[in-house]
């Protein structure tokens, strides 16, 4: 099996780039559920 490359998941943090795209997940999953929430009440 060849050796892959692995990546830390605190370097892929460092990244400004993912970070943001992490951020911005985070915030349509929120948003998803809030509407959830919303249309239950």
């Amino acid at each position: 099996m060849p050796n892959l490359e692995r990546r830390n998941p605190s370097e892929f943090l460092q990244s400004d780039e993912n970070r943001n795209i992490l951020e911005r997940l985070g915030y349509e999953i929120a948003r998803k559920i809030l509407n959830l929430v919303l249309i239950f009440i």
